[in-house]
């Protein structure tokens, strides 16, 4: 009689404390050694240099004859300056050397901002090349993008849509350059 022999339960073994202890030194290892990304708050806003991009003449060069659609004055750009407070909201705005408004960009002041830019974009040949933005150093961003939404939502005469709005920083002192 032959016996058969039992195979035993002694197959391959794993030893379960080894792969534990690999498990946990990987895990330590990528917790310890992530850094993730610093969390987005205010952008920092790199504006091009201070340098004129057009010529501009004095808003008062050429009246509009009595009789007829407008003429075209000698102005290449209009020139928008935001000043703003510490806070960096809007202070004060003005356009062309004239003031637009006084106080925050309100809903009702930025109506101000977009019926003059309406005036403006009434005489049959485009008065100007291009909107440029003079913001002061401590305006937040989104306050310079309800100035720019508003410049770029305006259609010229022609029907062609305002495209091209460009930004410069103000000095310290306010004045341009």
């Amino acid at each position: 009689m032959h016996r058969k022999k039992k195979r035993g339960s002694d197959g391959v073994k794993l030893n379960l404390a080894a792969m534990l202890d690999m498990a946990f030194q990987l895990l330590a290892f990528f917790i310890l050694t992530y850094r993730p990304a610093p969390v987005e708050g205010q952008l920092a806003l790199h504006l091009p240099p201070p340098s004129p991009l057009t010529k501009e003449v004095p808003k008062n060069t050429v009246k509009p004859e009595k009789s007829g659609p407008p003429v075209r004055p000698g102005v290449e750009a209009i020139v928008i300056v935001v000043r703003a407070t510490p806070g960096g909201t809007v202070q004060s705005m003005t356009m062309m050397g004239a003031p637009v408004f006084n106080g925050p960009a309100s809903p009702r002041n930025l109506m101000t901002l977009d019926q003059k830019l309406r005036d403006l974009m009434k005489y049959k040949d485009p008065p100007f090349e291009q909107v440029v933005i003079r913001v002061g150093k401590e305006l937040k961003y989104e306050e310079l993008m309800k100035v720019v939404d508003i410049c770029t939502k305006q259609k010229l005469a022609s029907g062609k849509p305002l495209n091209e709005v460009r930004f410069t920083e103000l000095n310290e002192d306010g004045a341009k350059g």
